[in-house]
């Protein structure tokens, strides 16, 4: 593969499917364009190109938690549409947005809340009479609701899981609400937040009445926003499972003071208000199945998929590193879990609740369109992070450190002067084929 001056060396893994993407990542309009309507249409009241964004990413993740009775079959088991979305953006960058993607899924939290504190009254009135009947007291019938509060403990989401049966979304616009939960729990929250991206059994004992809770099929959305030092808290190293099981997007600062007067969103709150209604609707005919919806690709559209994702785990494992080869294969159950949502806002916004629903080339297109760019910020954050090989490599001797920390500088500054990598790589390095590591230096 030839080099050339000023570009990344690995034109697949940068460009991927869509040549025309820019270099900054963002996504390309037709995204938008080809959303489904009533995700469209949400994204056409937003004012800036970056509100649009936010809103998509933060809008996709909510939306897997509130869709129940739905699944795909996907490497040997089936899946729900459940996304983990992490929005790492610096302090006033303008994430305003996602709150108004918390919005969607907002009536049916307050829907459910209604109908627990109703059963909760229900309950109290059964002790009071089981009491003067000298009867058992009837169990509690839990606490329901759709958002599961980030600032807890380990017991505290596990018995609020157990109580929602197993599905819940975790919302939090500041990162180190979590981070700061999973280590006052020795890391025990993050092993449930593992095991929720697969549904793998979750157990645990209750002391209060010495029984074991089991959770066969947990089913956790995550959306989270934070700053790259909060982001660090909660996942230190690419090593840590819960890299290759997020969703990430940067979002870029904006040097600019933002109309903060501007009429036009003055509408926000109510558009995304009624907008939240409606998948409300949506949630409580979903309820109602008696088995759930079943999501496919089409013949053609698998053959896309395992083509393109065996391309990247190669490319991954070849150009960046072997520890991001597992990242390709989250990289393709989470594009699998954005056609199966893009296709459910579309069927069911449409009124069709058919028994399986066949994935859109639409849908599809825009899914490989959305992960391609979530691919890019995906490396982004992996090239910021550190590498335990890496740490090791330099720890033990304070030479080699300051050494390192020379030979950065000096891939920096050829990297200002337009050298390419490769010839960064030779200058600095003595190895031309050492570009990837070129790269980091001149990058980090």
């Amino acid at each position: 593969m030839q080099d050339k001056d000023n570009e990344f060396p690995i034109p697949k893994i940068s460009m991927g499917l869509n040549d025309a993407l820019e270099e900054s990542g963002s996504f390309p309009a037709e995204v938008f364009a080809n959303l489904p309507p009533l995700l469209a249409d949400a994204c056409n009241v937003l004012a800036d190109f970056s509100e649009k964004e936010v809103f998509l990413v933060g809008g996709l993740a909510v939306l897997s938690g509130i869709l129940p009775n739905v699944q795909g079959f996907y490497d040997q088991q089936y899946y729900r549409p459940h996304l983990f979305a992490f929005i790492l953006a610096p302090y006033g960058s303008g994430k305003g947005s996602l709150k108004l993607a918390r919005k969607l899924g907002q009536p049916v939290h307050r829907h459910i809340k209604e109908l627990s504190a109703q059963a909760i009254v229900a309950w109290k009135q059964e002790c009071k009479d089981a009491a003067q009947n000298k009867e058992v007291e009837p169990p509690h019938p839990g606490n329901k609701m759709v958002f599961i509060p980030a600032d807890n403990s380990k017991s505290g989401l596990l018995q609020l899981l157990h109580e929602n049966d197993g599905k819940g979304i975790v919302f939090e616009s500041e990162g180190d609400t979590l981070a700061d939960a999973v280590k006052a729990d020795y890391g025990g929250y993050s092993d449930i937040l593992r095991k929720s991206f697969h549904h793998e059994p979750v157990s645990f004992f209750r002391r209060t009445d010495r029984e074991s809770r089991d959770i066969e099929l947990p089913a956790l959305a995550v959306i989270l926003s934070a700053t790259f030092d909060q982001y660090t808290k909660l996942i230190p190293t690419p090593a840590n499972g819960l890299f290759s099981r997020f969703i990430h997007f940067n979002l870029k600062s904006n040097p600019e003071f933002r109309d903060v007067f501007d009429n036009q969103r003055r509408g926000y709150l109510d558009h995304f208000d009624a907008l939240g209604g409606t998948f409300k609707g949506i949630f409580l005919r979903l309820e109602k199945q008696e088995n759930p919806i079943d999501f496919n690709l089409k013949e053609n559209q698998q053959k896309r998929f395992l083509k393109l994702f065996a391309q990247w785990k190669s490319e991954f494992g070849e150009y960046v590193s072997a520890d991001m080869e597992g990242t390709a294969n989250r990289l393709g159950l989470i594009c699998f879990r954005i056609s199966m949502v893009l296709s459910c806002v579309r069927s069911f916004g449409e009124g069709d609740f058919s028994p399986s629903i066949i994935c859109e080339d639409q849908d599809f297109e825009n899914a490989l369109k959305i992960i391609e760019v979530l691919k890019r910020h995906a490396l982004e954050v992996y090239h910021r992070l550190p590498k335990p090989t890496e740490q090791k490599e330099y720890a033990d001797n304070k030479n080699e450190l300051h050494e390192k920390a020379d030979l950065v500088s000096d891939c920096r500054r050829l990297k200002a002067l337009n050298t390419s990598y490769a010839d960064i790589a030779e200058k600095v390095l003595g190895d031309r084929t050492q570009r990837m590591k070129a790269y980091r230096w001149a990058n980090s």
